[in-house]
């Protein structure tokens, strides 16, 4: 709530320094309400960016695994393709890799 968010009543007179005082009054207390409210959604908020930002350590460790996993695969598949093409087998021939036979 802004300042011109605040109802408009009558204007009073000058001389009515008691009334205006309670105007002023009334006007801060809803300010400092509003300003609480205000406080609120910031501490919800940091709660919500922090939560966040540990789902994105945890999600970024598991990106790394994962392409740990895969380059790990892909060394595997090429090594694997590197003894098939190294070693052509005839029909009665076997072909070793990684310590098993093949037939």
């Amino acid at each position: 709530m802004l300042l011109y968010d605040l109802p408009v009543g009558k204007k009073r007179a000058a001389w009515d320094v008691k009334g205006r005082l309670l105007d002023m009054e009334e006007a801060f207390s809803q300010h400092m309400k509003h300003n609480e409210d205000l406080q609120q959604q910031i501490s919800g908020n940091n709660d919500r960016i922090w939560q966040l930002e540990s789902l994105n350590r945890q999600l970024e460790g598991q990106t790394t695994v994962a392409t740990e996993e895969i380059d790990s695969l892909h060394r595997q598949l090429r090594y694997g393709q590197d003894c098939r093409h190294l070693q052509h087998p005839t029909n009665n021939d076997s072909l070793l890799i990684k310590g098993y036979i093949y037939t």
